[in-house]
């Protein structure tokens, strides 16, 4: 056994290896204060590590000794530190990099790529402008994925008859 979270945790909802630690992001369930964290664990075995304590994150990555998450029902965007520590707003009302509502992320070495369902954008991790890298997307983007230099994300296209579309954007082209 790696871990055992605390009896207040029932469920994990998502996980993520990087380097030497387990990243998790734990829900509370039936616990009267519906409590959610993103916590650590390393590989080869020891205490949680709580990063985030009370956060309900949709969707989360690790990268850049950053802990990214995207805030659950609110498209908040955030950053904490590995270790934990206060988060960072990247998206959203206060964010440094767009003030508009996400619905979907991912991080590079050197940016995070971001989806607000019509537009794909990139913001540099260590500050700076915004760039617009597509418009005009349609059919409920929300999760992306990058891998290498390519963005992919997936969409539904609503007509007639509806379609699930698989999307990618080349990084280079930009």
């Amino acid at each position: 056994m790696l871990a055992e979270l605390p009896s207040e945790y029932n469920a994990v909802t998502g996980l993520v290896l990087a380097a030497d630690y387990a990243y998790l992001a734990v829900a509370g369930g039936m616990h009267p204060k519906r409590l959610n964290a993103l916590f650590r664990v390393p590989l080869k075995g020891g205490k949680l590590q709580p990063i985030a304590p009370k956060v309900e994150a949709s969707g989360f990555r690790v990268g850049q000794h950053r802990v990214f998450a995207m805030l659950a029902g609110v498209g908040v965007v955030v950053s904490y530190p590995v270790g934990g520590g206060a988060a960072e707003t990247l998206i959203g009302p206060k964010g440094t990099c767009a003030r508009v509502r996400a619905s979907g992320f991912d991080v590079t070495s050197t940016h995070l790529i971001w989806t607000d369902g019509a537009t794909l954008n990139r913001c540099p991790l260590k500050g700076g402008a915004n760039e617009v890298l597509l418009t005009g997307l349609s059919g409920g983007v929300g999760q992306l994925q990058v891998s290498a230099n390519r963005v992919f994300w997936v969409s539904t296209k609503v007509g007639a008859e509806t379609r699930t579309l698989i999307n990618r954007f080349d990084l280079k082209a930009r």
